[in-house]
């Protein structure tokens, strides 16, 4: 049997690719085995029916090593889910720290400012959080040059929608600080 014509047709009609669940359960290895040797390259931006594609899930579920290996093999960290959430702004709202690094790594960084169409950019998602986890997310996005006093659309401030005292420490830290120009700041 020639599965070349047959995998199309099982990824068509299944919930999510044969990457999505390695990329999802954070499996590297397997996934760069189904990538290299298994002829699933061109699948590397497949979107399921909620529209998230292997680098989505392995973003919301923090596996930055997983996520690193699709951005080199070619995955694009631009397309977003059905809501239009994008990969960096998972990995924010979720608190996976170590995905937003290397996101940021493989990123421009006008990307960082984006917002999407809620009004609300990947600092601000970080922001929210109630976990440790989320405060580290928001310092590697200070770090990486994010704006604290970056408002959201509706005009709410990163340190109004903190929640840890240990996140409005780190905004706080960094109030003051040279940031990225205007140039970085752009739509969705």
């Amino acid at each position: 049997m020639n599965f070349r014509y047959v995998l199309p047709v099982l990824v068509a009609h299944a919930a999510s690719s044969l990457l999505h669940i390695p990329a999802r359960e954070g499996r590297t290895s397997e996934v760069a085995d189904l990538l290299d040797r298994g002829g699933l390259r061109p699948w590397i931006n497949y979107r399921t029916d909620d529209g998230q594609t292997p680098v989505m899930a392995a973003s919301l579920a923090g596996h930055a090593e997983v996520v690193e290996l699709l951005i080199q093999r070619g995955c694009n960290v631009t397309i977003g889910d059905k809501e239009g959430y994008k990969p960096l702004d998972a990995a924010t709202w979720t608190g996976h720290p170590e995905v937003v690094e290397v996101l940021i790594k493989y990123s421009s960084p006008e990307k960082l400012h984006l917002f999407h169409s809620d009004g609300f950019a990947p600092i601000h998602r970080a922001c929210w959080g109630d976990g440790h986890h989320h405060s580290k997310a928001v310092q590697v996005l200070l770090e990486a040059g994010v704006d604290p006093e970056l408002q959201a659309k509706n005009g709410t401030t990163c340190m109004q929608l903190a929640r840890r005292q240990e996140t409005r420490d780190l905004l706080n830290g960094h109030i003051g600080r040279p940031i990225c120009s205007e140039a970085c700041y752009s739509q969705d």
